[in-house]
């Protein structure tokens, strides 16, 4: 053991913490070890013996000195034999409603919170049914889920639903006021059904609440593009590309802005920006009537190539 301890300050640090950790194990935890265990320290002796490893040998020693008594002279305790768990019924409990959500049990909560982000997972993959019954689900147990409302609502635009996606909308700013993503997906919804002022009206509330909402100016650029009104347009696509310099929304509403325009060399320019900063929807852009004017340039037909690669 003297030796032990003279050679213990050979040691390195990391090497002194292992001793540590095995020194310092409370009696009340009885140490275990399968024979298998103690087979496989005397191989380790062997192995650092062999390949002349000092530090590593006197670690393994050490830590057999103070162990293995332990193992052999401790008393033994077999674990108990496993009990099948104890699956009881669910209590019913009633679905909260209005302000009593905010109080609700956690585990209705969790329930809501996991239909939403199945929600979300099939927003991802184009899913758009299967999401509104998801979000239909997470809403029946937190009435109040604000952003349920408003992902339901982007299902909605997906399905061309545009009424119950200006409902989801409605309900979303009821909710929070403040909320600018409602205000924004509901100017989105009024683009898409050619209400373009009143899009303009709610982006223009979207970025009064958040002035670097980069998503907000490149919607209301587009609106501003439908509206003929070019300047208002390109100064709105300038901003969201000012404050998120790889916002592939405002680099494709720049290209359709100049394809309305039949300004082809342009359009393409912008479009293979968008496209080199992430926007891939490319069944979007072969159904995209923005681009009727270019859809036969020489420019067009080559970035549609890419989709094929």
């Amino acid at each position: 053991m003297v030796g032990l301890i003279i050679c213990y300050g050979l040691l390195s640090k990391s090497q002194k913490g292992i001793i540590g950790k095995a020194t310092t194990l409370k009696q009340s935890e009885p140490l275990k070890m399968s024979g298998a265990g103690f087979i496989d320290w005397q191989t380790k002796l062997r192995k650092f013996w062999d390949r002349g490893d000092v530090r590593a040998l006197v670690v393994t020693i050490i830590i057999g000195a103070i162990v293995v008594p332990g193992i052999y002279f401790s008393k033994r305790e077999e674990p108990a034999p496993a009990e099948a768990p104890k699956i009881e019924a669910p209590v019913a409990q009633p679905v909260p409603v209005g302000n009593d959500a905010a109080h609700a049990p956690s585990s209705v909560v969790d329930s809501a919170e996991a239909y939403f982000d199945r929600g979300s997972n099939c927003i991802h993959l184009g899913q758009h049914q299967h999401a509104i019954d998801n979000y239909n689900q997470a809403i029946s147990l937190k009435p109040d889920y604000t952003e349920a409302y408003i992902e339901r609502g982007m299902a909605y635009i997906g399905l061309g639903l545009y009424q119950r996606a200006i409902e989801d909308s409605n309900k979303a700013i009821s909710l929070k006021p403040d909320y600018y993503i409602a205000y924004w997906l509901r100017g989105v919804t009024y683009s898409n059904i050619g209400q373009y002022q009143r899009a303009i009206e709610d982006y223009n509330e979207a970025i009064r609440l958040q002035p670097d909402s980069a998503g907000a100016y490149a919607s209301r650029g587009s609106a501003y593009t439908y509206l003929s009104k070019y300047n208002k347009a390109q100064e709105d696509f300038d901003k969201a590309i000012s404050l998120e310099p790889d916002n592939s929304s405002a680099y494709y509403g720049y290209a359709c802005m100049f394809a309305l325009q039949k300004d082809a060399t342009q359009a393409c320019n912008w479009l293979r920006l968008a496209i080199e900063r992430g926007y891939k929807n490319w069944k979007h852009i072969k159904e995209d009537k923005d681009f009727d004017n270019i859809r036969n340039t020489t420019c067009f037909i080559d970035l549609l190539k890419k989709s094929e690669k």
